[in-house]
């Protein structure tokens, strides 16, 4: 089985009411996009379960396509929580024994997506990498969901990833 050297993850989030891409997806996608100009990852793992009928991963996938190889991409269409990410893309990950892995998320969803990742990929061996797409809230918004981050941050250090 072909080993993949260096991967990069793109969390999902939810797409706008009508199935379009969010702001934060986008801003995901984009920040994933520069990010394989700079790069030459060996396969970009998109994640994200359905939101709205579409797997967050599918849409974008067809986001992608327009700068990445299709062959480059890989989705993994059932996750619908951060741990969910983690677990799902390990077990689509683990026989092919990546060296780096780069995941990409919002700024307000990092502390939370650090967590869990190094928490569960810390006996992978492969080195992490996180890299923050713009937030795009207006200011209450934002606080908003800064303050959903830390709580659940908080849940999860207190009881724990199940």
């Amino acid at each position: 089985m072909k080993t993949y050297k260096n991967v990069l993850i793109v969390l999902g989030c939810a797409p706008r009411r009508d199935g379009r891409p969010s702001a934060c997806m986008i801003s995901r996608v984009r920040k994933a996009v520069q990010l394989c100009r700079k790069n030459n990852y060996s396969k970009i793992l998109l994640s994200g379960g359905p939101t709205r009928g579409v797997p967050e991963s599918e849409v974008m996938r067809i986001m992608m396509l327009k700068f990445v190889e299709p062959g480059r991409m890989i989705t993994e269409r059932h996750s619908r929580t951060t741990v969910q990410n983690a677990v799902f893309c390990w077990n689509i990950l683990k026989d092919r024994k990546p060296r780096r892995i780069t995941i990409v998320t919002s700024r307000h969803h990092l502390p939370r997506a650090r967590h869990v990742f190094s928490k569960l990929y810390s006996h992978m061996g492969a080195s992490l990498k996180f890299e923050q797409a713009q937030d795009t809230f207006d200011p209450i918004e934002g606080t908003f969901y800064r303050l959903k981050e830390i709580v659940l941050l908080a849940k999860l250090k207190v009881f724990g990833i199940r």
